[in-house]
């Protein structure tokens, strides 16, 4: 990772940072982290916040971070973190909110008694369990898990007597979807520590009963049935899965990851339409037309993928020339409000209009009265001070009033799918409590693709401005307004 990469990343993550500098507040205070040569801003990071750190130490502790992912193997960079004047004891606790077997909470309870250490932050899932530590861990293994697959694993891992990364991964949402962010924790290990140290993952989360199946049987084919396991399963040496979803009990499985490196040429068939249309063209077919409209006085504050970015939702002060943003939002607030999948904000007689989308591939996918959970999110959520503020060219800047700046704000609900009738937009709309329908008529072979619009008596405001944008697509895109 780049220097530019790591405070991008950092800057996006809290909102407050360039690539050119951070602020960070901390016990009150406003420090500057200057431009340094170091790739690990987000672990330091984490790390400065946790223990309320000066700038002078900050820089330290950035410098030893940017030398610590300049070594040249995984060995090497575990040992690093085991010398460390600043290195850190990894602790901790199952979640209470998680379903977890009676094994697992007895074997994770048993991990109090291991020496790991922290990666860079306590609170992230991966720990380096260094060689002394290793004979201690086996034996809890061994005195836990009686499934062979597992008590293999232990004692190939003490024999081979070398320091390993664990990722403990929950994995799965209560209902057994899969929980996105955890797909980047393995990657995130192996990107870290290299190809030449090995990785144990540990999943304790309660996939559906029928993942365990393929488990026991063929484990590598769970690499092809979503992003999650595809990760574990490529970048791992070693996998244990315990689970309360399992009617096998735990299991376990060691992977060969002997490398190779092949070069072949790879021909791409020039892409074809397909026929087939789903929610993904709907979102970007609402970015693409209301995206970069600023001269129009319009503004993308939300955007679905793909295209857009779910971290946050922005609103532009036309005046001042100033965008807002409220970070880390929640999915739904509250009972009666949802989180929308797009908001366009409009500048009409210096009010501010918010076109709030809820998007779905069908019609029927549309809940029953959504329009007044969309509405009432955007409500709640503008009646709070931003996050972070920043003007035209200028770095992100935390936002210190309490109040917010947003006044006179009109919230107006809408649905968008693909099209197949007006009778279904009309339906759709009375039953969701719209005010607006965007229903989308993707055509195959190059022809134009159509917008057909239906509007309540408050959103006529938006057809003479729908059928302007239009024209900037040249033919290849039609409004039609109904």
């Amino acid at each position: 990772m780049s220097f530019e990469h790591g405070m991008y990343r950092f800057g996006s993550w809290c909102h407050i940072g360039s690539l050119q500098a951070v602020k960070l507040r901390s016990q009150g205070l406003l420090y500057r982290i200057k431009r340094l040569n170091s790739a690990c801003l987000v672990f330091c990071f984490e790390i400065m916040l946790q223990l309320h750190t000066p700038y002078y130490i900050a820089v330290t502790l950035i410098r030893k971070w940017n030398d610590f992912l300049r070594l040249p193997s995984g060995e090497k960079k575990a040992e690093w973190i085991e010398k460390s004047e600043t290195k850190q004891l990894w602790k901790k606790k199952a979640s209470s909110k998680v379903n977890l077997t009676d094994s697992f909470r007895a074997f994770f309870g048993e991990m109090e008694k291991i020496l790991f250490y922290s990666i860079g932050a306590k609170e992230i899932p991966i720990c380096l369990l260094p060689q002394k530590s290793l004979k201690g861990f086996r034996d809890i293994l061994r005195q836990t898990y009686g499934d062979d697959s597992i008590v293999s694993i232990a004692d190939e891992i003490r024999d081979k007597n070398k320091a390993i990364i664990i990722v403990w991964i929950t994995g799965f949402k209560p209902r057994g979807d899969d929980s996105r962010p955890d797909r980047g924790l393995v990657p995130l290990a192996r990107m870290l520590f290299g190809n030449d140290i090995d990785i144990l993952t540990i999943v304790s989360g309660p996939a559906i009963p029928q993942t365990w199946k393929v488990f026991k049987e063929e484990p590598t084919k769970l690499a092809n049935t979503n992003g999650l396991w595809q990760a574990i399963m490529n970048l791992s040496n070693y996998v244990i899965a315990d689970s309360v979803t399992s009617k096998y009990g735990a299991l376990g499985v060691s992977l060969n990851r002997n490398l190779e490196r092949k070069h072949m040429s790879v021909e791409f068939n020039a892409a074809k339409p397909t026929g087939t249309f789903s929610e993904h063209d709907v979102d970007t077919a609402i970015h693409t037309f209301f995206s970069r409209q600023l001269n129009a006085n319009i503004f993308e504050a939300m955007c679905n993928p793909p295209g857009g970015d779910w971290s946050g939702i922005s609103y532009w002060e036309f005046a001042s020339q100033t965008e807002h943003r409220w970070t880390s939002l929640p999915r739904v607030s509250e009972e009666n409000a949802k989180r929308p999948d797009h908001i366009i904000q409009f500048n009409v007689k210096n009010k501010n209009v918010f076109l709030v989308i809820e998007s779905k591939t069908h019609a029927k996918d549309l809940e029953e009265n959504i329009g007044v959970r969309l509405t009432e999110y955007v409500k709640v959520l503008f009646d709070i001070a931003p996050t972070a503020f920043k003007k035209i060219n200028a770095d992100w800047t935390p936002f210190t009033s309490k109040t917010s700046p947003l006044l006179n704000t009109i919230p107006i609900s809408g649905g968008a799918f693909c099209y197949k009738g007006l009778e279904e937009m009309r339906l759709a709309m009375e039953n969701g409590s719209l005010d607006f329908i965007f229903a989308f008529e993707f055509k195959n072979d190059g022809e134009p693709s159509i917008g057909h619009v239906l509007l309540s008596g408050k959103c006529q405001f938006l057809k003479d401005i729908l059928l302007s944008i239009s024209l900037q697509f040249k033919g290849r895109f039609e409004i039609r307004i109904h």
